[in-house]
């Protein structure tokens, strides 16, 4: 988080992946997606949008299949 947007008196940290007790390799996270936000201080809220709108498209979730294994999630 960009310094200039925290707010006052707001703390926060960042931590290790929790992991098992016995893991012996390299932990890995990976981004989810399709939780999508678009903050209302965007400068160019058309192109967001149209990039958005790809991303969640039948060929977006595709390609993100094809990337990551991971099956898109269900939209509403």
């Amino acid at each position: 988080m960009p310094k200039k947007f925290k707010p006052k008196g707001f703390e926060y940290s960042f931590a290790p992946l929790p992991v098992p007790d016995d893991q012996k390799n390299t932990a890995y996270t990976y981004g989810d997606t399709k939780n999508i936000v678009m903050f209302t201080t965007c400068k160019n809220r058309l192109a967001s949008w149209e990039f958005i709108k790809e991303m969640i498209s039948e060929k977006g979730d595709y390609l993100l299949l094809k990337t990551t294994n991971q099956l898109p999630g269900e939209k509403i």
